[in-house]
């Protein structure tokens, strides 16, 4: 009878941990079977419980009622949670906002659909200290259902051995299991916060910048190789509607001024590695790389993106623009469990953490909402930014469309929030023009001041008991712009008691703009995009927070407004996408951006045209999930340490850097992929590019790279150490480092350069051992 139990159980526990999918073998799914089978192996093995056959059904049960309550189906989840009453308040913090998943990432999962065609795809969690929550609720688990007081004391003397033999069989039991679970989940979290490769980096620049940052010697030299590339010249029609015949049609002159050719991009994606090092050593022969780059276009997961850029750009964004998707119900947030808005919160949370790490110290960050959101993102950024920093609740524009509903209220508005990192924040008070622009006597106030003012060369005194309400500041901007007369027709008594026959006026044409922002709109359909943002709400955003040639990011891109304004407007931008439309929309709308095209604001303000971006394509979670080895270890579940970084990937078998490869997934199948190791060190060391060269040595091709890192001065040297002679390579390197004062020097392979620093071991150190566990 007891085997009989005990089989009940293992088939009962199985059934808690066994993953509703199970025939798939790419990204997450690969660790969903691998734990699936670990938990069959473990859960087999478990020997019968040497006890009487009701205190074994006692405790069968207990652990059964306790693990259901966190998992279901293979998936941690909570159908119930015992300690919401032991959360800790302090006088900071009187109301908290708590929700399910708080202690845990949210991955969106790739889409996956059946033969049916039916999606059975869903997100997930992974929680951030597994081992730690499911102990400390076994305690109150242990606590509450099998040593409470309600059940104590009720049992006899006698009974209360039991109980206590019960308790601590099921917690030796839950331990061995907790501990087992929590070793997959603690790689899941070390392979979610490990800094991503860049797979692919491309660059776009118009010819005018070629010309300007390059010389215009270079732009001649490369003109016909642009030229005979049908792959640009078909975009350059495709976007621009442009078909160009030879070189005398693009350059009118021979400087290519005012010619309507001068913005036109090129996109090294459609050319050679060769002609790509050759345009960015010529770019900055001269000029710094990252200074003259207006912007930053990142195909990827936000998370995974601002995570590998964060060393580079952190406290150097000015502002952040986020529109998010709403927590409607829809394709957003597939979780199962159906926990929408704690999906929503704990994807929010992670990303405004984020958001507040890359910010400088006189940042701010404006938040799009919906109704359906604004009360929850209200506590997001409390908590990630302070409830101080909360500037203000802006009301916009979410439709000018005159629908009919019967009930209830037409909702036309939906909410900006605006908060900044401190009070020592950045804002311009901008000004919009007034529906009726009138002239107005110079403002006089209650409470005596005779402090005068200066109008037009003349002196004038306050009313009598009465101060002027505008600073002499004020006033003279009125006066520069051309907004002051004298109105000889109107008299007053002055704070002397004489009589002033003449009083200033000012025109009020202008007034400050306010929180109510409905003179705008806030969407547009210029780029017939679902969600399309409109320029005018952008501008407004970006020149209220931010100067010229700040930094502005927003990293859920969708259609590029943000990027696409902040470039017209002057500054530089990073937009983060990861949907398919990164391709089909975002990228040809920056391009037609430089071109010039005059949708928008550019209708009416000379915008600027021109620029140099650089895009890039990032690994992704699924996609290191691709190069794991799931092999046990004797010493535990997975490898994942200095040690065991062969598991992810073999940096030091890159004898060749530029054809270094990693395993994605594509299409639900695995994809072999060069990956952009020269980018992904610079990332990782957070360094500020200054020159690129690209230079050739006995058939062997050299990528030195310099700039500054914090405060050290950086060169890194790349080449290809196959059948290397490395005498002549010491010569070259030393020769070519003659004159460059650095403080660190790093080298791919081996190297006779006494001082070098290894790349492959620092990549490793800074991929995985430096995490942001926000």
């Amino acid at each position: 009878m007891i085997n009989e139990i005990h089989e009940k159980f293992k088939s009962d526990l199985l059934k808690i941990f066994q993953s509703e999918i199970q025939d798939y073998d790419f990204g997450i799914y690969k660790i969903l079977n691998f734990k699936r089978k670990q938990i069959q192996n473990l859960i087999s093995n478990f020997n019968p419980l040497v006890l009487s056959e009701e205190l074994s059904e006692d405790i069968h049960n207990f652990l059964l009622k306790f693990f259901s309550q966190y998992y279901e189906k293979g998936d941690l989840c909570y159908k119930k949670r015992h300690n919401e009453n032991y959360i800790t308040y302090s006088n900071e913090n009187e109301v908290l906002l708590h929700w399910v998943n708080k202690d845990r990432h949210y991955v969106k999962s790739i889409d996956l659909y059946n033969k049916s065609g039916k999606n059975i795809s869903k997100d997930y969690f992974i929680h951030k200290d597994l081992k730690g929550f499911l102990k400390s609720e076994l305690n109150v688990f242990i606590s509450n259902e099998i040593l409470g007081f309600e059940v104590l004391k009720k049992l006899e003397y006698e009974d209360l051995q039991k109980y206590l033999e019960t308790a601590k069989v099921v917690e030796e039991i839950a331990i061995k299991i907790i501990d087992f679970l929590a070793q997959i989940e603690n790689f899941q979290v070390q392979l979610w916060n490990k800094r991503n490769f860049v797979l692919e980096t491309n660059y776009v620049i118009t010819l005018d910048k070629v010309k300007e940052y390059a010389g215009e010697s270079f732009l001649e030299k490369i003109l016909h190789e642009i030229l005979n590339n049908q792959e640009q010249m078909k975009e350059w029609f495709n976007l621009f509607e442009i078909k160009i015949n030879n070189k005398s049609e693009l350059t009118k002159s021979k400087t290519n001024n005012n010619s309507k050719w001068e913005h036109l991009t090129i996109d090294t994606k459609y050319f050679d590695e060769e002609f790509k090092w050759e345009l960015i050593t010529a770019l900055t022969h001269s000029h710094n790389l990252d200074n003259i780059l207006d912007g930053i276009l990142i195909k990827s997961e936000n998370f995974q993106a601002l995570n590998l850029i964060m060393k580079k750009w952190s406290e150097k964004v000015n502002l952040v623009y986020i529109d998010p998707p709403f927590n409607t119900g829809r394709k957003e947030f597939l979780y199962k469990n159906d926990y929408l808005d704690s999906s929503w919160l704990v994807m929010m949370l992670n990303r405004l953490n984020q958001a507040r790490d890359i910010l400088n110290k006189n940042g701010n960050i404006f938040v799009r909402i919906d109704n359906r959101g604004n009360h929850y993102i209200r506590f997001l950024l409390d908590m990630a930014f302070g409830k101080p920093n909360f500037r203000n609740e802006i009301i916009i524009n979410k439709t000018r469309a005159k629908k009919q509903i019967k009930k209830p209220f037409i909702q036309q508005t939906e909410s900006l929030f605006f908060y900044s990192i401190n009070d020592d924040y950045y804002f311009n008070q901008i000004e919009h023009k007034r529906k009726e622009p009138k002239w107005y006597e110079l403002l006089d106030l209650p409470r005596s001041n005779k402090n005068p003012r200066n109008v037009l060369g003349n002196k004038y005194y306050p009313p009598k008991n009465r101060r002027w309400g505008l600073s002499q500041q004020r006033i003279d901007v009125f006066e520069q712009k051309g907004k002051v007369r004298i109105n000889k027709k109107k008299k007053y008594v002055d704070c002397f008691g004489n009589v002033i026959n003449e009083k200033p006026e000012l025109y009020y044409d202008l007034e400050p703009v306010r929180n109510d922002w409905l003179d705008i709109p806030g969407y547009s359909q210029v780029h017939k995009f679902s969600t399309e943002n409109s320029e005018e709400l952008l501008q407004r955003v970006i020149e209220c927070g931010s100067r010229e040639r700040d930094v502005i990011l927003d990293f859920f891109l969708g259609s590029g407004t943000t990027s696409a304004t902040a470039h017209k407007i002057n500054r530089r931008w990073i937009g983060i996408e990861m949907g398919d439309h990164f391709e089909s929309f975002v990228l040809p709308r920056m391009k037609s951006v430089l071109k010039g095209e005059r949708s928008g604001i550019s209708k009416t303000m000379n915008t600027k045209k021109g620029g140099f971006f650089k895009y890039h394509y990032l690994e992704q979670y699924e996609d290191s999930i691709e190069n794991v080895k799931f092999e046990l270890s004797e010493k535990a579940l997975f490898e994942f340490d200095d040690k065991g970084n062969q598991l992810i990937f073999n940096i030091d078998n890159a004898e060749d850097p530029f054809q270094f490869k990693l395993i994605i997934s594509e299409n639900h199948k695995s994809k072999v992929v060069n990956v952009d190791l020269i980018e992904t060190f610079n990332y990782l060391l957070g360094l500020h590019i200054d020159k690129v060269q690209k230079i050739k040595n006995n058939d062997k091709n050299y990528i030195i790279i310099t700039g500054k890192a914090n405060s050290d001065q950086i060169v890194i040297v790349w080449r290809d150490i196959i059948d290397l002679n490395y005498e002549q390579d010491k010569r070259f390197i030393k020769e070519n480092l003659k004159d460059s004062n650095y403080d660190i020097l790093y080298v791919n392979g081996s190297c006779s350069v006494k001082g070098y620093n290894s790349i492959e071991l620092e990549l490793k150190k800074l991929i995985y051992g430096c995490y942001r566990l926000s």
